[in-house]
């Protein structure tokens, strides 16, 4: 079942890649991004997510509570995203991208941004082609949720790099909150990844 922009949600437990759990939609948040995308290594969400990674503090302070669900075990994903700051879940069993909706196709990866995201990925960062089970043709997804489980806005992606970037999801969030004041778009400079650095 694929939702639309003003179904709802019963709220649900998810545990995260530190072994905390999270309500979704966080209660207590302006909004919850969640986020659907890859393998743990997979160079094209390496790419999506490393301005996320820098914006997640500023992301934070807006008040949005960011989940992104991942369809590899919980020790791949650890490979490339343990210490970032954001929640970050592991569902090899893809529970969670069936309830939501989330497919695959084969032609996820026949479209010129996604081809360029893929490269930038493998060059640049930890990433690795160790797709697992679930398969190399994974489409991405977003949802942007209310407190009170409604979906705003969502996002199926239709190639493998087809998911809002920071100021989009901003953007989106300005447009349907009241108090937009608070949503400023967020600058993505070429900084430090906001990660945990261990002591």
């Amino acid at each position: 079942m694929k939702y639309k922009a003003g179904d709802r949600i019963e709220p649900f437990t998810v545990k995260t890649i530190k072994g905390e759990d999270v309500i979704i939609p966080d209660p207590q948040a302006l909004f919850t991004h969640i986020q659907f995308v890859r393998w743990g290594g997979d160079p094209v969400t390496m790419t999506h997510l490393a301005p996320f990674k820098r914006a997640s503090r500023r992301i934070r302070d807006t008040g949005i509570r960011e989940v992104i669900f991942f369809y590899s075990d919980l020790e791949e994903v650890k490979k490339t995203q343990e210490g970032v700051r954001i929640d970050i879940v592991a569902d090899p069993a893809k529970n969670y991208y069936r309830q939501f909706g989330v497919e695959t196709s084969p032609k996820s990866m026949q479209n010129m941004s996604a081809i360029k995201a893929w490269y930038e990925g493998f060059i640049t960062w930890k990433s690795n082609r160790n797709y697992g089970e679930n398969g190399p043709n994974g489409l991405p997804a977003d949802f942007l949720i209310a407190p009170n489980g409604k979906i705003c806005t969502c996002r199926y992606g239709l190639h493998a790099f087809d998911q809002w970037q920071v100021n989009e999801m901003l953007n989106l969030a300005r447009l349907y909150e009241p108090t937009a004041h608070l949503l400023e778009p967020v600058p993505i400079p070429d900084e430090v990844e906001d990660t945990v650095v261990a002591g």
